[in-house]
């Protein structure tokens, strides 16, 4: 009884080792090519900064760099 009890568990684990086994194929033939949407927009300023207008053309500043940056990566639309 033993034995026919082994040589089923032997077959069974063979035959699922057998079948077990799948290839994965992962074809990529072209990416994306039409750039994200993506809005910048100005940096926040606190009202009590303000009184000082540089603070402001800062921010403003900071958000042209990185909307440029972004345009410039060629993965990036910014928006208006």
């Amino acid at each position: 009884m033993i034995k026919k009890f082994l040589i089923l568990v032997i077959i069974f684990v063979s035959f699922s080792l057998k079948f077990s086994y799948a290839l994965v194929e992962i074809d990529i033939t072209r990416g994306n090519l039409d750039p994200l949407p993506i809005a910048v927009s100005p940096l926040f300023v606190q009202k009590n900064n303000l009184k000082n207008p540089e603070f402001k053309e800062i921010g403003d500043k900071i958000s042209e760099v990185i909307e440029g940056n972004f345009k410039r990566s060629g993965l990036f639309n910014p928006l208006s």
